[in-house]
């Protein structure tokens, strides 16, 4: 499965790229999806406000912790 631009694919000049990133995001509350160089599965770009990001990180560890305590 590759996306609508495959980026893997086009040699900018020096060779394909090894990793494809963005530079920078200035937005907030964005997210973005990538596919893997090999294409069997997808990069997933978050951007947010730090207090954001931890109030999820609380939530995930929270989580975490109660699907690994046995019933």
């Amino acid at each position: 499965m590759t996306g609508l631009f495959p980026v893997y694919e086009v040699d900018y000049g020096w060779g394909k790229p090894h990793w494809v990133a963005t530079v920078g995001v200035p937005f907030k509350n964005l997210v973005a999806l990538m596919d893997t160089k090999d294409g069997d599965g997808i990069e997933a770009w978050v951007s947010m406000v730090e207090k954001d990001k931890d109030v999820i990180e609380a939530k995930y560890k929270l989580l975490y912790m109660q699907l690994a305590t046995p019933a």
